[in-house]
C-alpha cells in the first residue's frame, strides 16, 4: 500500500492548505478505487477456488459428507493463500478508509481554526 503523507497545514497560506486537503483526499480516493476493486476481486477468486474445488470433491463418484468437502476446502493451501490475500486487501481497504475519514478530520479542524481566526478579527 502506498503511504499517503499527512497534510502539513501552511498556516500563513489557507488557500495552500486547502488545496493540499484536496491534493491529499484525491489522492486517497484513486488509492480507495484501486484497492476496493483487488479487494472484491481478490474475495471472488477465493469464492470460485472454494466453488471449484467443491464440485471436483463432490463429482468425484465418491459420497462425501458437507462436513468432508469444508473440511477439504479448509485444509487447501491455494485458498488459505488466497484467503490471507483477500484478509489482507480488506485490511488496507481499511486503513484508506480511515485515511480519508482522517483528511475530512482535517479539513474540520482547519475550517474550525479558520473560522475562530476571522471571529476573533485576526484574519479578514
Amino acid at each position: 500500500m502506498n503511504e499517503v503523507e499527512g497534510p502539513k497545514f501552511n498556516f500563513s497560506s489557507t488557500e495552500c492548505t486547502c488545496n493540499d486537503l484536496a491534493k491529499q483526499k484525491d489522492l486517497l480516493i484513486r488509492e480507495l478505487y484501486r484497492i476496493g476493486c483487488e479487494s472484491i476481486q481478490a474475495a471472488s477468486d477465493v469464492k470460485s477456488a472454494e466453488a471449484a474445488l467443491s464440485l471436483q470433491i463432490r463429482n468425484s463418484g465418491v459420497k462425501v459428507t458437507e462436513g468432508y468437502v469444508s473440511s477439504a476446502i479448509d485444509a487447501d493451501t491455494d485458498i488459505v493463500a488466497l484467503r490471507l490475500k483477500a484478509d489482507k486487501k480488506a485490511l488496507e481497504l481499511s486503513c484508506v478508509r480511515n485515511d480519508l475519514t482522517g483528511i475530512h478530520d482535517d479539513y474540520r479542524m482547519f475550517n474550525a481554526w479558520m473560522e475562530s481566526q476571522n471571529a476573533a478579527g485576526i484574519r479578514g
